[in-house]
């Protein structure tokens, strides 16, 4: 044996130990994390959203929270919020919530919405139980069995989990703006934020203190030095606005309680502003001593957003391009036939091309640990936020696209297959084709 191929040996060994340490460490419960910060028997009696948003009025009452009620308001004007304990750090958006007077339902066609107004239809909705009302329940069918899949794939009973849903009754906030931020876990100065307008205007994008900047999640760099007018103008607030979301969230994150070496996603309202919620994200892993050594190498591409770290050299993979949706393609499960197939032949891990609808990925793949997703704001919802949550490494706006597609050797009647390398340290990550 030669010594060049003693050493790709060596690092491929090497790499192999890297991946299952990571799928290792994050298949592992943190129910004792919580255990030490929140008392699971408050947890389960209140659930996570109460017991968390509690804690926080407690330690500081200038942090605004929405006015809790009871039921004798359940009428226009309040929302029902569903409330697990485990969504402390898990079921993102398992459970739905109905603010009664406006949260709709529809016919099968999506057409004639009408608003929930009677509060035992949005009960019976919440925890999945028929109401009598055809349209309600054609939808609870297909949340029914997304959940008992869900709880399935997480070995846990679903009746016994739905046995624990609470409701958290609160005042609606009616807001110009409802947003979403979190500190970057690799990134010590960063925090991401994803805004929605009242007009369904989307804005996502970075900040970092370290140099007064700010950054769109798809690339696009802004300065916003001196001069509050040099502030991006696009953005739906201004710049002492955003400040003092990204001061609250640290006033928060830097709690005893929450001082636990994860990063928090905030969701919140502006204009007013109000904290609907904070919730457990990604462990945080300091990645700024990772640099790349072949980042520049000939066809490498390159992303400034990823979420987990890789070894120095990163780690060489088995790829997957081909159908990989989850959420509504429950509806069709053949859909996922291949990605499941290639999931089983390879329990060291591996790539895959992600896209807008991969829902939950780590709960029903659990072979995958390298995604390559497109834009962060384009992606962003209950269900990817679960996969970014929960994927060893996530890397954002480095799709391999249908061109680069083709080149691949082809896996199944849908898909292709390949080999990738991949590195990230959460500033930048860096993808090459083995073709």
């Amino acid at each position: 044996m030669n010594y060049m191929r003693f050493i790709k040996i060596v690092r491929k060994i090497t790499q192999f130990k890297a991946v299952n340490t990571t799928l290792k460490s994050n298949a592992r419960t943190i129910m004792l994390q919580v255990q030490r910060m929140f008392a699971e028997a408050e947890l389960r009696e209140k659930g996570a959203k109460r017991a968390v948003l509690e804690y926080i009025a407690q330690d500081d009452k200038s942090i605004p929270t929405p006015e809790t009620v009871d039921e004798t308001d359940d009428h226009e004007g309040v929302i029902l919020r569903s409330d697990h304990w485990r969504e402390f750090d898990d079921f993102y958006g398992i459970f739905e919530s109905v603010a009664l007077g406006r949260t709709r339902y529809y016919d099968d066609h999506g057409l004639n919405g009408k608003p929930f107004t009677n509060a035992d239809e949005a009960l019976g909705y919440i925890f999945l139980r028929e109401t009598g009302v055809t349209n309600i329940d054609r939808k609870l069918k297909w949340r029914r069995e997304v959940f008992d899949e869900y709880c399935k794939a997480k070995s846990l009973d679903p009746d016994e989990v739905l046995s624990e849903l609470r409701v958290l009754r609160q005042r609606f906030v009616d807001s110009r703006i409802n947003g979403t931020m979190l500190l970057h876990p690799n990134v010590s100065d960063r925090h991401i934020i994803y805004m929605s307008t009242q007009d369904n205007q989307m804005y996502s994008f970075m900040t970092d203190s370290s140099d007064d900047s700010v950054q769109s999640t798809t690339g696009c760099f802004f300065r916003c030095g001196a001069p509050k007018t040099d502030f991006p103008e696009t953005l739906p607030l201004r710049r002492e606005e955003m400040e003092k979301i990204i001061a609250t969230y640290n006033r928060i994150t830097h709690m005893p309680n929450l001082k636990d070496g994860y990063s928090y996603m905030m969701e919140f309202t502006f204009d007013p502003f109000f904290v609907l919620q904070v919730r457990r994200f990604r462990r945080i892993e300091d990645g700024s001593g990772l640099r790349c050594d072949w980042k520049d190498e000939q066809d490498v591409f390159e992303t400034g957003l990823t979420f987990g770290t890789t070894p120095q050299e990163g780690v060489e993979l088995p790829l997957f391009v081909g159908p990989t949706g989850y959420g509504y393609v429950f509806e069709c499960p053949d859909w996922n036939e291949e990605f499941h197939r290639f999931n089983g032949e390879h329990p060291e891990g591996f790539a895959y091309d992600s896209n807008v609808g991969n829902w939950y990925t780590r709960t029903f793949v659990k072979n995958a640990y390298a995604a390559l997703g497109g834009g962060f704001g384009h992606y962003f919802n209950h269900g990817n936020a679960a996969t970014f949550s929960e994927m060893p490494v996530y890397l954002f706006n480095v799709r391999i696209g249908h061109e680069r597609a083709e080149t691949l050797p082809r896996y199944g009647k849908y898909s292709r297959q390949g080999k990738v390398r991949v590195f990230s340290n959460g500033k930048e990550g860096f993808v090459k084709l083995e073709i």
